[in-house]
């Protein structure tokens, strides 16, 4: 009895898992090929008035 339940459940948690992780592979890529398919995001210290303000503690901190 238990044996079923836990397959049932593992099923169920499989089937309604599947559909998001399609959608999340896709809204991966399309964040990936939209938003960096040039180098416009790179800021350059010496030019950047944004990299230049905030310490770079921040963008660590903010990165991981």
């Amino acid at each position: 009895m238990a044996v079923r339940l836990l397959r049932r459940g593992a099923g169920a948690v499989f089937v309604l898992l599947l559909p998001l992780a399609l959608v999340l592979g896709n809204l991966h890529w399309m964040l990936l090929d939209l938003s960096f398919a040039n180098d416009l995001w790179q800021l350059d210290p010496r030019t950047d008035y944004l990299v230049r303000m905030v310490p770079q503690g921040f963008w660590l901190g903010a990165t991981v």
